[in-house]
């Protein structure tokens, strides 16, 4: 699941060796502009860049507890000829397995919040860690009954088998990211940006267990939900061309060879699992 953002820039004051920028969104995009290639009709040129992220979170709230696969073994001894002694060189295992569709998880919204700062250094800056899970939210309220608790799929095909996605539950999680992009040739300004936050994994792995009465129902209690993931950025941006024919002592001072981020990640994922009705 995708979601675009577009950014406009507007440079802000900063200090002598970094530029700041600020990302908020708009609307209306200019229509002269296009974002197709590497290079624009106007002389300006895209950056593509990716910001990967991976985190986890622990769950033990659910709307609905997942169900997971039970298998449940049976062993028993023969009787004899008289049917009154075992025989305990013959026996009869019986396995059964109940197989149900394994949980999987919906990126449902997201939102990017970055500054982006233009710095002169050629160089990347070493991060320790570029992810910080800092909030997570329980599961929303259920406004109505359970589906099972509805017999419109009975009365209408009492016949038929439906394999229905039913909502575990759903969990805001914000992530904080740091991203260095170095400008091989040089940066002067940038003119726009536009965000694509992809999901590339999203799995949930129990960590305890409850059974039903007859044995026959697995659910989890608790377990922890893994993701992964990316954003990916288009930055339009001017190059470092000295275009007013400035002497270079001048030039130079509007050149920058690095883009520094600070990314703030808001993601809503739900957790799904088809059961059948």
């Amino acid at each position: 699941m995708k979601f675009n953002n577009n950014y406009q820039i507007t440079s802000l004051s900063a200090t002598n060796n970094t530029k700041a920028v600020e990302i908020s969104n708009h609307n209306n995009v200019n229509k002269n502009t296009v974002l197709a290639g590497y290079s624009t009709s106007i002389g300006n040129q895209v950056k593509h860049i990716r910001v990967p992220f991976s985190t986890y979170i622990k769950i033990d709230d659910f709307l609905q507890q997942p169900i997971f696969v039970h298998t449940a073994e049976r062993s028993f001894n023969f009787k004899d000829q008289t049917g009154m002694n075992p025989d305990f060189e013959t026996y009869h295992l019986n396995t059964s397995t109940y197989y149900h569709e394994q949980p999987y998880g919906r990126l449902a919204f997201s939102n990017v919040h970055a500054m982006m700062n233009l710095n002169k250094e050629s160089s990347k800056v070493s991060k320790n860690s570029n992810n910080i899970q800092q909030e997570i939210t329980k599961p929303f309220k259920q406004k109505s009954n359970s589906l099972e608790e509805h017999d419109v799929f009975r009365n209408a095909f009492p016949y038929a088998k439906f394999l229905i996605p039913i909502v575990l539950g759903e969990y805001d999680i914000e992530i904080a990211l740091e991203e260095n992009t170095l400008m091989d040739k040089g940066i002067m300004e940038i003119l726009e940006v536009s965000t694509e936050v992809v999901l590339t994994n999203c799995k949930f792995l129990p960590s305890k267990f409850n059974y039903s009465s007859d044995q026959t129902k697995r659910t989890a209690s608790n377990g922890v939900l893994f993701i992964e993931g990316f954003i990916q950025e288009s930055m339009e941006y001017l190059p470092a061309i000295n275009w007013e024919k400035m002497s270079p002592r001048e030039w130079l001072k509007k050149v920058y060879y690095r883009v520094d981020q600070k990314i703030a990640v808001d993601l809503k994922i739900q957790l799904l699992q088809l059961v059948q009705f």
